[in-house]
């Protein structure tokens, strides 16, 4: 089962932003945003659901006990190459 932090990483990863992006548009410093991704400690709820905002995800996808399903890539059809 992921954690908390192992989520806010990976969704900030999957979307190719930096710590300092995510501070530009949060707010959050990247102080937190590294005590929170590494575990250290955990952000308050106004902070987490910016964060999810940030990383398009539900802030469901953060709070749930279970592992989280991929989400999968949908195409209405193939893209060229």
């Amino acid at each position: 089962m992921s954690t908390l932090a192992e989520r806010l990483k990976r969704a900030r990863e999957s979307l190719g932003l930096t710590q300092e992006a995510v501070e530009r548009a949060t707010g959050i410093g990247t102080s937190s945003l590294s005590e929170f991704e590494c575990g250290k400690r955990e952000p308050r709820l106004a902070q987490l659901r910016l964060l999810a905002d940030c990383y398009r995800r539900p802030l469901s996808y953060f709070l749930r006990k279970d592992e989280p399903k991929p989400q999968p890539v949908m195409w209405c059809k193939f893209p060229d190459g």
